[in-house]
Formats: C-alpha cells, structure tokens, sequence
C-alpha cells in the first residue's frame, strides 16, 4: 500500500520514486500528481447517491441534512448535561465516505495509457491517503457550510466531518494520534 500526502505531494513523489526506481523523474511526477488529484477530488457516496466535488456541493449538504439534524438534536441534548455538570460542550460529527476518483487522475495523464494503468493498479492495491482538514475537497466545503441557515436555526454549531475512504484505501488525518480509518468493504459506485 502507498501512501499518498495530500498536504506534502512531494513526499507522495518520493514514494512513487522508492517504489518505482525505473520510472523517469517526469513520468514519477505525474503519477504523483495524479494520486494526490484522485485523493483530492474523491468522489462521495452516500445513500447510494454518488458525488462529485465541487460540482454538487449543495446537493450533497442537503441531502445529507436530515442526518446533520439528528446529530445536532442529539449534541444539543448532550450539551445541555455537560452544562450542568460543568463538561465542555460537544461538537456535532457525521462521518463521510470517499472513494478516490480515477477519472480525475486519468484526465490530469491525458492519453498517457501507461501511467494511467499504473494509477489504476495502485488504487486497486490500496492508497493511504495521509490528509489535513483543507486537503480534501468534500471535508473543506462540507465544513464550511452554513448548517444554521439551511436548517432555519436548528443547527446552531458548526459541524465536523470525519473521512473515510471505501475499497482498499484509508484515510489518516496528519498530525493526529488517532487510528488509521479503515476502508469500508463495500465498493462505492462511481460515477
């Protein structure tokens, strides 16, 4: 398994570079480049919905609504306890589910048959894709939006996400002790 830096694609290059010696260093660049993109752009699924960042940015935070709900029901309930007791208040947190996107990779390789084959064995064989929160698309966007307004006040706080990615790649946010996220069994659709 290789892991791919999301926040450092050139350590990505100097993995790329270890596994593959013969590779030359222009060709070792856009296979880098390219792994950190399908990262980067991840597709998300959820309820058997697949998509694309950031083309459906709003269609995915409304979607996901009625579950941010439930989430922030539940912390307000939470904090109001902690309150009491003296506890620091929670934080709502939704987990969501990425697959790396191979059309994004495949379009920065352009007709590069070589390279994009190699893109797909790599993904196949399993990515750990070592992030911060701004790395990926879908965290960033999906943080920032304004819970608050698009459920009328219901949701007072901002809201977290944590990654998970689907098939054979993991997610580990860097600069964390926290455990790898392991990949989810179930293969995502892909658009």
């Amino acid at each position: 398994m290789i892991t791919c830096s999301l926040a450092k694609p050139e350590a990505t290059l100097d993995q790329i570079r270890k596994m593959y010696p013969k590779l030359n260093a222009t060709d070792s660049s856009l296979v880098a480049t390219a792994l950190v993109l399908s990262g980067r752009y991840a597709y998300l699924g959820y309820n058997g919905e697949t998509f694309s960042w950031p083309e459906d940015i709003e269609r995915m935070a409304r979607t996901i609504l009625p579950e941010v709900l439930i989430i922030g029901e539940t912390i307000t309930e939470a904090n109001k306890k902690n309150a009491k007791s003296g506890d620091e208040p929670e934080y709502p947190e939704a987990s969501i589910n990425l697959v790396p996107n191979f059309n994004k990779a495949e379009e920065f390789l352009k007709e590069r048959d070589d390279l994009s084959s190699l893109i797909s064995k790599l993904l196949e064989e399993g990515v750990e894709y070592s992030y911060s929160p701004n790395d990926i698309g879908w965290q960033w966007a999906l943080e920032k939006v304004n819970w608050n307004v698009l459920s009328d006040g219901k949701v007072g706080r901002r809201v977290k996400f944590n990654i998970q990615f689907s098939d054979n790649s993991v997610a580990v946010e860097a600069g964390s002790n926290a455990k790898k996220k392991k990949a989810k069994k179930k293969a995502a659709a892909t658009a």
